[in-house]
């Protein structure tokens, strides 16, 4: 499971205990809100998640972010909307 700063609950779900700590990622964000809202899975077993960031002032930024098979971070790339 990755998530970017909060852990999500979900019935029946089996974490896979290689990836990340526990089968659990988190992206780079610290003291923000932020919300998935797309996973796509690369040829490469790489992942690339999609959501959006409240940051201070109230202005919300669009991301794109990228992670190993493992679950280690490996880009972000972000945005005012």
């Amino acid at each position: 499971m990755l998530i970017t700063t909060n852990y999500i609950y979900a019935q029946g779900v089996i974490l896979d205990p290689g990836f990340g700590t526990g089968g659990v990622a988190f992206g780079p964000f610290s003291n923000v809100m932020s919300i998935g809202r797309a996973l796509a899975l690369q040829p490469d077993g790489k992942i690339v998640v999609t959501g959006s960031i409240l940051v201070s002032g109230g202005d919300m930024k669009a991301f794109v972010m990228r992670h190993n098979p493992d679950g280690t971070f490996i880009a972000l790339s972000h945005r005012h909307t």
